[in-house]
């Protein structure tokens, strides 16, 4: 059994570390470091748009976005490797948003997505 210990000191214990490693993976590796460019670049350019990044299906990271006019109205956009090429997508479903090296077009292209009837609404 592996033995790791938390930045806060505490052990912890998992069968050949795997779970430490996806959770290492999940906070710093590739998808991680996507997500923080699209995060920048929806505050640099809003769109009236709000974003975190949040744990989604199997603890993998992706950034809730949300209208800032209708915080109900939001979609959730992982990134991963599609055809050897990162992409944003949204999730659940994989429509493609942008490729990771054109995050600047993401928040024109999120604001259009968020404007159409098919968005995550908790407010209807």
């Amino acid at each position: 059994m592996a033995r790791a210990v938390d930045p806060d000191g505490s052990a912890m214990q998992q069968d050949g570390g795997n779970l430490i490693s996806r959770h290492l993976n999940a906070a710093f590796g590739s998808r991680r470091l996507h997500l923080a460019a699209l995060d920048a670049a929806i505050v640099a350019d809003p769109h009236g748009l709000a974003c975190g990044v949040v744990s989604g299906e199997g603890s993998t990271p992706v950034l809730k976005i949300i209208r800032e006019d209708r915080p109900g109205l939001s979609v959730d956009v992982g990134c991963d490797r599609v055809a050897g090429r990162w992409w944003f997508l949204v999730e659940p479903g994989g429509e493609g948003v942008t490729p990771v090296d054109e995050v600047e077009r993401a928040p024109e292209v999120l604001a259009r997505i968020l404007g159409r009837d098919g968005a995550s609404d908790a407010n209807r």
